[in-house]
């Protein structure tokens, strides 16, 4: 095991192995973030089945709320255009 000593002072004890398996995920994550297809992540990884990969598609709350408020501007800009559209015509 090693002592990993993290920002607010507090220690933990790891084992290597957790702490290659945080780096791995974390690896993955940023490369899904980024944008990286699936598939090469898989190959990054050195996964044979795409659903082993699977495991590490654990994407931040930042991630996850900038992608839905992306998402629902989209929407709604799209749904304000038709709306406008359709008053035009009348």
């Amino acid at each position: 095991t090693r002592l990993i000593t993290n920002e607010g002072s507090q220690t933990s004890y790891t084992t290597t192995r957790d702490l290659t398996h945080s780096f791995r995920r974390s690896y993955a994550t940023h490369l899904l973030e980024a944008g990286w297809d699936p598939r090469f992540v898989q190959d990054q990884m050195g996964h044979e089945h795409a659903s082993t990969t699977g495991i590490y598609q654990f994407t931040s709350d930042q991630f996850r709320q900038s992608t839905l408020r992306s998402a629902l501007d989209r929407t709604m800009k799209q749904a304000l255009r038709s709306a406008e559209n359709g008053k035009e015509k009348q």
